[in-house]
């Protein structure tokens, strides 16, 4: 027997960063929301401080906040300061959703943030 469950499926929040001699990239995966945003935000920042160009893929996010989205562009202002740019190199549908309802898709996909 087995039951069904109500519950929708969580899908936690987990990252990784990838260096070579010029770029970083920072992969993420899960749900990107208000619990998640201040790892994310140490991991953006840690990660900028590397590599002046900073690659975002969001291929495997499924979900995408308020809070993640003012992590990035928190990040993408910090990035262009020190000179650098944060580039989406990789998108879900949800996050794209988001990302174009906020206007940030285009900058990010061009990294002129």
């Amino acid at each position: 027997m087995s039951v069904a469950s109500d519950h929708p499926v969580v899908h936690p929040f987990r990252a990784t960063v990838q260096m070579d001699d010029r770029l970083v990239d920072v992969r993420v995966t899960g749900e990107v929301d208000a619990a998640a945003a201040d790892e994310f935000a140490q991991l953006l920042a840690a990660a900028s401080d590397q590599r002046a160009e900073v690659g975002l893929h969001l291929d495997e996010v499924t979900f995408l906040d308020s809070a993640a989205l003012r992590v990035i562009v928190r990040a993408a202002c910090a990035i262009r300061d020190r000179g650098g740019r944060l580039r989406l190199r990789g998108c879900s549908e949800v996050a794209r959703q988001v990302l174009q309802t906020s206007g940030l898709y285009d900058v990010l996909r061009t990294g002129a943030a």
